[in-house]
């Protein structure tokens, strides 16, 4: 089994420091969306959140404009997840498996492009789409599925993980990937726990999703954000006392050496992770 680690989307919403403490000045930030493709001996190729991808944001005239003016995305200047497995030598078609954190635009947008994978996502984050409870649950877009994905909800289940209870496989993938239940941001957001092959006995690399949205909210006992990351996560937040204890549990999580914790837009956790020569999006590694 092989891990890429391929940014699907680029942002640079104003604010600088006040949103990235690795920004120069205060003027624009960057923000990623780090995906997964996963090359698997039996599986395919399996997908972890998609980005925008070829969803037609500039057809929404709502989306448009919110996404536009807090996040500020370039869409001409990433790459989509398809366009990563074409560089990487595979067709589209060769996504058998898309797992999603959750369902928002930045992390499902891409559903389209890949209309014949099988796109496993938590049964309650589904039915926030189709019973939305709250405003926050009413701005997701049906248009980002009109294509009726094959949908795999998966429901908590009795296994844990280090000290998450709730642990689950995914319908028909063997290989060893889990679902680590952390609602929050959204009513089933979801962490992906991937075993990843050592020599030193088992490792693991967590997709914690939006669970956090800046490394630093790992460090230290309470950690840090910057001030308007942090407005934003609380405003996107579907439940505040939720997120708060899925960062605090995976504050205590990252202390361990056999757990990579990665999250979805911080690009700190993308440039430690990038080997591909042909990567262009490697616009934010940090100078040493």
């Amino acid at each position: 089994m092989r891990v890429h680690h391929v940014n699907c989307a680029k942002f640079e919403p104003f604010g600088g420091r006040l949103v990235s403490p690795r920004s120069r000045g205060w003027g624009r930030a960057e923000i990623v969306a780090h995906c997964l493709l996963i090359e698997t001996a039996t599986d395919g190729l399996v997908l972890v959140d998609t980005g925008i991808g070829g969803f037609p944001v500039s057809d929404n005239r709502v989306v448009n404009a919110a996404v536009g003016l807090l996040l500020r995305p370039r869409i001409q200047e990433c790459t989509s997840a398809a366009d990563h497995v074409r560089r990487l030598g595979f067709d589209p078609s060769d996504v058998r498996h898309i797992v999603l954190t959750h369902l928002d635009l930045d992390h499902a947008g891409g559903l389209v492009d890949f209309p014949d994978a099988v796109v496993h996502v938590a049964a309650a984050e589904l039915d926030a789409v189709r019973r939305p409870r709250a405003v926050r649950e009413r701005g997701y877009i049906p248009r980002m599925w009109r294509h009726d994905p094959k949908w795999s909800p998966h429901a908590p289940g009795t296994d844990r993980w280090f000290d998450f209870a709730g642990i689950s496989e995914f319908d028909g993938i063997a290989a060893p990937l889990f679902a680590v239940p952390r609602p929050g941001h959204t009513r089933g957001h979801t962490g992906i726990a991937i075993e990843l092959d050592s020599p030193t006995g088992p490792h693991w690399l967590l997709h914690a999703g939006d669970s956090y949205f800046a490394r630093s909210q790992l460090e230290g006992p309470k950690g840090t954000c910057p001030p308007l990351l942090n407005a934003f996560q609380h405003v996107a937040q579907a439940d505040r006392e939720d997120r708060r204890r899925s960062l605090s549990a995976l504050r205590v999580l990252a202390e361990n050496p056999r757990v990579d914790i990665v999250c979805s837009h911080d690009p700190a956790d993308l440039n430690r992770h990038i080997r591909s020569p042909y990567e262009p999006e490697v616009l934010f590694r940090e100078e040493p």
